[in-house]
């Protein structure tokens, strides 16, 4: 056994009881080392001074996908007792960006590493005309009016949690609707008027000036009601609510929320395009297309590990930057796996094409034509001891900093 492998930080993922599970990033790292026993035969290991939790079952589960989502559940259901022990407060940040999930398929152990780097721009343009005489003329943009709407917007760019970004969006929503229609109110200033019945009046009202089928969702057929039911109906009661028996959507409870994502993009494209059209300021924004970005990924790639433990840098020109040793695995593209704006290459190789040259793993990149194109370091690394198959799923994401938030740490 080498010292690595005696290292308390290093993942060993094989195990008696280890025949699945999953490892993902905590907010800080842990100030004590504990095992604890959790629902369904899972248990949820943290080891002092690192920064990840690592949960593992003795039940065979035989897909990625399946065992993926009961590993985050799992993980989720750790911390929360840990919290009501009152050993430790943690949170598990950018499940969506990297994590490590293994799973027993036919008696092999299949162990894949997980990551995704974001890509974008900004920019910024002026628009002027020259008249006849030479002089040029421009106008500055119309002055942004303040309104108390804008304080929730801001709060939901600034959050690191999707949830707490939803509700802060609604609610500015809501501050900026309601100063246009206003619920209808008693003399003693009690509303008279049900909280849906007042925001359904107020989006047909709206309607015929700024058109709601723009922030629909997909195959809508009545606007109005559509985007009702997908920002009041289904996305903000059931976020507002925890009712027992009541659908709710309880906060970090998948690794990528797609439905409040999907709901908080058409929600701040509403509220930004009625804030132009009641007060005739549009906000500064600018952004890679969906099709530039497909241009600007077309390269082939290769994925590559080290065991090189060096700090990544922008600088790095490959991926052992200190001399560490290298393996490759056979890459192809993914179409299966990437959508819209998230582009994935697939590497795969048996590990004892691996175990020549490597105990562990540090580091995991993708080269193209002998270019280093991205790489993630693991702060705790990973041994490849008992590993039949090692999977590499790495990816790039198109995030556009100047539109609104649609990703977040937690």
């Amino acid at each position: 056994m080498s010292a690595i492998d005696n290292d308390p930080r290093v993942l060993v993922v094989s195990g008696p009881r280890s025949a699945c599970g999953g490892s993902f990033q905590l907010s800080q790292a842990s100030s004590l080392t504990c095992v604890e026993a959790l629902s369904a035969g899972w248990s949820a290991e943290l080891v002092e001074g690192s920064q990840q939790i690592v949960v593992r079952a003795s039940a065979a589960i035989d897909s990625y996908a399946a065992v993926l989502g009961r590993a985050y559940e799992a993980a989720q259901e750790a911390l929360d007792r840990f919290t009501m022990h009152a050993m430790t407060d943690l949170v598990i940040e950018s499940a969506d960006s990297g994590h490590i999930a293994w799973w027993t398929d036919a008696g092999s152990l299949v162990t894949r590493l997980f990551g995704v780097s974001d890509m974008g721009m900004k920019g910024s343009a002026t628009g002027y005309w020259t008249e006849k005489d030479g002089n040029v003329v421009s106008h500055p943009p119309p002055s942004l009016v303040w309104h108390p709407s804008l304080r929730y917007f801001r709060l939901a760019q600034i959050t690191s949690d999707l949830f707490d970004a939803y509700r802060n969006m609604y609610l500015g929503l809501e501050a900026l609707l309601s100063s246009i229609v206003p619920q209808l109110l008693s003399a003693a200033g009690v509303p008279t008027e049900k909280e849906g019945v007042w925001l359904k009046r107020a989006l047909q009202q709206v309607d015929s000036a700024l058109p709601l089928s723009r922030y629909a969702p997909t195959g809508s057929h009545d606007a109005v009601t559509d985007v009702f039911n997908d920002l009041y109906v289904g996305t903000r009661s059931a976020l507002f609510h925890s009712k027992f028996g009541r659908p709710v959507l309880l906060p970090h409870s998948a690794i990528t929320e797609t439905p409040v994502n999907d709901a908080l993009e058409r929600l701040s494209r509403l509220f930004l395009d009625l804030f132009h059209m009641q007060f005739g300021y549009i906000r500064h924004s600018s952004g890679m297309s969906t099709a530039a970005f497909d241009l600007a990924t077309s390269w082939n790639a290769e994925c590559v590990v080290s065991d090189d433990p060096a700090p990544t840098s922008k600088t790095d020109l490959a991926i052992n930057p200190s001399g560490g040793a290298v393996g490759r695995l056979a890459t192809t593209p993914a179409p299966d796996l990437s959508e819209p704006d998230l582009k994935f290459w697939f590497g795969e190789q048996p590990t004892v094409d691996l175990r020549s040259t490597l105990t562990a793993i540090h580091r995991v990149g993708l080269e193209s034509a002998g270019n280093l194109i991205q790489v993630c370091r693991l702060d705790d690394p990973l041994s490849l001891d008992g590993i039949d198959d090692l999977q590499v799923q790495q990816g790039v994401r198109l995030v556009n900093p100047q539109l609104p938030r649609f990703r977040f740490l937690t």
